[in-house]
């Protein structure tokens, strides 16, 4: 069966248990996706051979009739989450050769459950930036196109949104600080949510704005949204922001029915100068939610106007306090290299010569 690459995680989750296709097709299906595709940039870190592995280890677990409902499915991971024995640079080259000993929360209840991991997802450089400009792996490419340009798939999580997109996954992985998952999801078609804080854990992810962080699913559907932040919830004793709450069943709850449901829309986000065709979707999106029964009432927000200042001082205060780390492990990096060379009687010119070149590329 072609294109299995295709499928969404609700489709393929049937699939398997019927016995219809298995792991190995879909991820294989996936390899050659990603093959074809480099031209996305959207893939920095693959990893085929821990993909096959993966794969037939889901095929055996479902077999043995001990599957979770995303064994088999083959991921995207984000550049930011640190995966064991894998690269991890955060699109930084600072980070360049980074394989952690250690796996992220979120990555390792991925991997418990069966999923399969493709490889590492381009991002903005840190989870700084929102049109995936900065990673020191080259840009993310946008797989819709209008015209002969390449356009952005936003970003941080650039991509992430372009591989599921592209169908280069079935789902992917990614964080969220400001807009990090739901601005690319809205710039490519794909569903995206950012999680209540606390929900995902934040432990061995890469940190920008500790306040503000968030991992979450990228997906091609609601449904498939659903099924993949329950494996992704749940309390972490390692994060001690971890909310110690329940994971109810996310998919059981899309009943589709919201008769009766009061769903307000602020006034504040209709703004001026705002373009007729995105006027246009408020007011289709408005009028599909009352003809589906909800009771459409106009609210206000007042503090809105003060949403983005605050982030702006929230924001890049923790981030220079969590990439502090960062310039720490540069120093000792040329500390050990300049005694490497003093042992070797080296002159200070040279080394002064390669500390310009290192850090100008950095």
């Amino acid at each position: 069966m072609s294109d299995l690459n295709k499928l969404t995680i609700a489709e393929a989750r049937d699939k398997l248990r019927a016995k219809e296709i298995t792991s190995v097709e879909i991820t294989k299906s996936c390899l050659d996706a990603i093959d074809a595709a480099d031209a996305l940039g959207a893939y920095v870190h693959k990893t085929p051979e821990l993909a096959i592995a993966a794969a037939k280890a889901a095929d055996a677990r479902i077999g043995a009739g001990d599957a979770p409902d995303m064994c088999g499915i083959p991921l995207g991971i984000k550049d930011l989450f640190c995966t064991q024995g894998v690269d991890s640079q955060a699109a930084s080259g600072i980070l360049k050769g980074f394989k952690p000993e250690y796996e992220s929360t979120v990555s390792q209840k991925l991997k418990d459950a069966g999923t399969v991991m493709l490889g590492k997802l381009n991002m903005d450089e840190f989870a700084m930036g929102s049109s995936n400009e900065t990673s020191v792996y080259g840009d993310a490419v946008n797989p819709w196109k209008v015209d002969d340009r390449n356009l952005t798939p936003g970003g941080s999580s650039g991509g992430s949104a372009s591989a599921v997109a592209a169908d280069l996954c079935l789902a992917a992985t990614g964080t969220d600080t400001g807009g990090s998952i739901r601005q690319p999801a809205a710039f490519t078609g794909i569903v995206g949510i950012k999680p209540t804080y606390g929900r995902c854990s934040r432990w061995g992810i890469v940190a920008f704005a500790s306040s503000l962080d968030q991992a979450g699913p990228m997906t091609k559907s609601v449904r498939d949204a659903a099924i993949m932040l329950e494996i992704m919830c749940g309390h972490d004793a390692k994060d001690s922001t971890s909310a110690d709450i329940s994971v109810p069943n996310f998919e059981a709850m899309l009943t589709g029915d919201i008769r009766g449901k009061k769903i307000g829309i602020p006034k504040e986000y209709r703004m001026d100068g705002m373009p007729s065709e995105i006027e246009t979707l408020w007011q289709n999106g408005t009028e599909m939610l009352r003809d589906a029964g909800a009771e459409i009432v106009d609210i206000s927000l007042p503090h809105t106007k003060y949403a983005l200042p605050a982030y702006y001082v929230i924001a890049p205060a923790e981030a220079s306090s969590n990439l502090a780390r960062m310039t720490v492990c540069v120093l000792e990096t040329v500390q050990h290299w300049v005694q490497a060379m003093a042992s070797r009687n080296c002159t200070k010119k040279p080394v002064q010569k390669d500390l310009d070149q290192r850090f100008s590329a950095a």
